[in-house]
């Protein structure tokens, strides 16, 4: 698997597409899903998917979870905007080095952003249909499920595989030099 990624990566080009594509793909499933909310939701009351679990409710946000921040979209959309274009930037540059699972923690992240900010742009506020109904939880979307996907892959990976070996590599060392 590493070998397959390293050489996508040695190719500029070819990564940087399959990661356009891929973000493509992601927020081409939230703006269907936010769609077919807005065509099936908005008109109805809230319905049942899972019982006692989720049900799909049209919501219109102005804001960020919980509805903070309403009537700053401005923010979101310099912050957006930023930090797509830094992870975009990020993946470039250091794509040869980086392990897969951050690559697609990125590039989930990046879709997120993406689908909330196309929302933003073009009506003022973000389409939330998700809701859960075992907890007190704000109604949310596919992009704000690919944003928490990619950052708990994130989490994972720095936790469980980048400091580990990050300790290895620092204990190979102070063994070498231990020996001289």
């Amino acid at each position: 698997m590493n070998s397959v990624c390293n050489s996508l990566a040695a190719n500029l080009g070819v990564f940087m597409f399959l990661i356009v594509l891929s973000i493509f793909v992601l927020v081409f499933i939230d703006q269907l899903t936010k769609w077919l909310a807005v065509v099936y939701l908005s008109e109805s009351a809230s319905k049942v998917f899972i019982p006692g679990f989720i049900e799909l409710t049209y919501h219109e946000n102005p804001g960020a979870a919980w509805g903070m921040l309403q009537d700053h979209r401005w923010v979101f959309m310099v912050t957006s905007t930023v930090a797509i274009i830094a992870i975009l930037i990020y993946l470039a540059k250091n794509r040869k080095d980086m392990h897969p699972l951050s690559v697609c923690a990125f590039t989930m992240i990046a879709a997120g952003g993406v689908g909330n900010m196309i929302d933003r742009l073009f009506v003022g506020y973000v389409v939330d249909f998700i809701n859960f109904l075992f907890m007190d939880f704000p109604v949310f979307n596919f992009a704000d499920m690919c944003v928490t996907v990619g950052a708990a892959v994130m989490i994972v990976w720095l936790l469980f595989i980048d400091m580990p070996k990050a300790v290895r590599e620092e204990k190979a060392k102070k063994a070498a030099e231990d020996k001289q």
